[in-house]
């Protein structure tokens, strides 16, 4: 049961993400690194045939693969519409943010 729980737990912050549209709550490793040991552990149920080590690791394979389409499909979203979440930037030369006129600091004094 505890290790079902732990699978589940990180689509608590699915709803923050939907209505956020954004995955900055949802790192993208821990989510991955789940889903592996979920599959690797499942392998391992299959292949001593132990149904306790297997029953839960499938749930982990289902809520990681809710949680990586989710992630997926939100960062995919995120990137497409970038320019309407950030604001408008002035593009500056380089040049002109480095470069100081001492003579304009003269003239005040």
């Amino acid at each position: 049961v505890l290790n079902s729980v732990m699978y589940y737990s990180p689509l608590a912050a699915v709803g923050t993400v939907v209505k956020e549209k954004s995955v900055a709550k949802m790192p993208f490793t821990p989510l991955l690194m789940t889903f592996i040991g979920s599959w690797l552990w499942f392998a391992y149920g299959v292949y001593v045939w132990d149904y306790p080590c297997m029953i839960p690791n499938v749930l982990g394979i289902g809520f990681g693969t809710i949680q990586l389409a989710v992630y997926q499909y939100y960062y995919r979203y995120e990137r497409r519409h970038e320019n309407l979440f950030s604001p408008m930037r002035e593009q500056v030369d380089e040049q002109e943010i480095f470069s100081c006129e001492i003579d304009d600091f003269d003239d005040e004094l």
